[in-house]
């Protein structure tokens, strides 16, 4: 009875063996096909993103990428993990798998295995087999350093997968998540996660008819240097193309349609992101036939009033008041003056069947004209006109002769002449002087009350025997003008290049005539 037990427990050890080693068998399969599943998962997820993002999240891309991923994933999970775990494995199967990384078992353990739980394994011989068995599998550590080492690989290639995973997740391109979370959110929409788009300013719209219409796109998520507009007129089912402009102030395109007599459909495209199609429709609404201009400029400059007629764009010197008289092609009630980024303008005065106002001009920007609508509401009557300020600048000055630095006896003359000029009017011309360094003097060769000059050309003579000068003196003399303006941004005074005149000593021919003249 006692041998019978001993013989039983020896059975339960070897069998505790084989699930021991079974079951870190089955671990280390689950460890590489997660690894696995998570590695090439991963790569089909990235190249998933890549392709939505490439496709500009397209309705159609992102339906046929989720079905790509979710089906790869079902795929790897089925095939790499599932599978092993599903897969059965008999005590005679672990045992010669042990046996194989085991060889000092000597067989044993498997022809024990075989014989364990049989009607003769009760038998004397089948006893000791067990026991042998036993003490061998004792020895090699119970089979724990069979999956020992691939166990700690697994796990490392697991961690290193992992690893990768998190840290292209965290620091990959920004696309990444955006795409990944319509592949992983199912109910999501395109839409609604796209973050790329193309605003369009003024979208659908009403115009009067035969007008322009300034078309502006704002590409937002993405650079580009190429924006598309497609145009379909009235019932034409063809869609004209052109490409648009990029604005001056960047990050923006533009285009002008001209002339739209007819309802107009147009959408703009680029890098594969197209905006919603947008109507521009047209109607019977008042538009501006001709804007007069008057400008009228700051008092300094002494300039008169001057008019523009069928004006527009605006480039006067800055502080000038500009007058509008703005006639639209049909009769309205009201009109008024929106200058950029202003929601409602200025109303105008009806003169006339016209529309006057005025304003000064101080910075750069547009204006537009609206005129009452229908509805009494304000509709586009113009396109939008720059407004550019010109500064006064500094005026300019020279000595035009000699324009160089001279050696002249004492008695001699010396002519100078000075040319100055001003974009807006001449203030002060003047001619200094000094010899030897000394206190500056000032010939006035134009003055403040004779301003409204934008040129002049001046002169004055130097009699050099009135300065009393002896050879090795030196005369200096230089031009400076100013402006008219007072004071303020552009105005200025300059200065024109200093020269020199050395006295020299009379010639010897000089002296001798000179001699020979007071002996007679």
């Amino acid at each position: 009875m006692q041998r019978w037990a001993k013989t039983r427990n020896t059975e339960h050890q070897l069998l505790g063996i084989v699930g021991d080693v079974r079951r870190r068998w089955r671990v280390r399969q689950l460890i590489q096909g997660v690894a696995v599943t998570l590695g090439i998962g991963f790569a089909v997820f990235f190249i998933a993103t890549f392709g939505i993002d490439r496709l500009r999240f397209e309705d159609g891309a992102v339906l046929a990428f989720r079905i790509l991923l979710w089906a790869a994933a079902a795929g790897l999970l089925a095939w790499f993990v599932v599978r092993p775990l599903l897969r059965r494995v008999s005590d005679a199967q672990v045992a010669l798998y042990l046996e194989e990384h085991e060889p000092s078992l000597k067989a044993a353990f498997l022809a024990a295995i075989e014989r364990a739980g049989s009607p003769g394994a009760r038998s004397g011989l089948d006893a000791r087999l067990l026991e042998v068995a036993a003490r061998r599998a004792r020895r090699v550590d119970r089979g724990r350093r069979v999956e020992r080492d691939r166990l700690r690989r697994s796990t490392a290639w697991f961690a290193g997968v992992a690893s990768a995973v998190l840290l292209i997740a965290f620091f990959g391109p920004a696309f990444q998540g955006t795409a990944g979370s319509l592949l992983l959110s199912p109910w999501k929409t395109a839409d609604a996660a796209n973050p790329y788009a193309i605003t369009v300013e003024p979208g659908d719209a009403l115009i009067a008819r035969g007008s322009d219409q300034l078309v502006r796109a704002f590409p937002q998520g993405f650079d580009t240097d190429e924006v598309e507009v497609a145009v379909r007129r009235g019932e034409s089912e063809v869609w004209e193309r052109y490409f648009m402009t990029p604005a001056a102030e960047g990050a923006s395109f533009e285009i002008l349609l001209f002339d739209l007599d007819e309802p107009t459909d147009y959408t703009v495209s680029s890098e594969g992101v197209r905006s919603p199609v947008f109507t521009i429709e047209v109607a019977d609404l008042p538009y501006v036939d001709r804007i007069d201009l008057e400008y009228r400029f700051p008092a300094y400059t002494g300039l008169s009033p001057r008019t523009v007629e069928d004006g527009g764009d605006i480039a006067v010197l800055r502080g000038t008041e500009v007058r509008l008289r703005v006639m639209p092609t049909m009769a309205t009630e009201a009109a008024r003056l929106a200058f950029d980024g202003e929601e409602e303008g200025t109303a105008l005065e009806p003169v006339d069947g016209a529309f006057e106002t005025s304003f000064t001009v101080t910075g750069e920007t547009f204006y537009r004209i609206e005129f009452m609508g229908p509805g009494d509401r304000f509709v586009i009557g113009s396109p939008d006109y720059l407004v550019e300020p010109l500064d006064d600048q500094p005026p300019g000055v020279r000595i035009a002769e000699p324009g160089r630095d001279t050696r002249l006896s004492p008695i001699e003359e010396l002519y100078v002449e000075v040319e100055a000029e001003d974009d807006f009017g001449l203030g002060q011309v003047e001619l200094l002087y000094s010899v030897n360094g000394g206190e500056e003097s000032s010939r006035v060769l134009h003055g403040t009350a004779r301003g409204g000059t934008t040129q002049l050309s001046g002169g004055h003579t130097f009699f050099l025997e009135e300065f009393g000068l002896e050879p090795g003196d030196v005369l200096s003399y230089y031009a400076r003008a100013t402006d008219l303006r007072s004071g303020g941004p552009g105005g200025g005074v300059e200065s024109s290049d200093i020269y020199f005149v050395e006295i020299r000593p009379f010639d010897r021919n000089f002296r001798q005539a000179e001699q020979g003249g007071g002996g007679g």
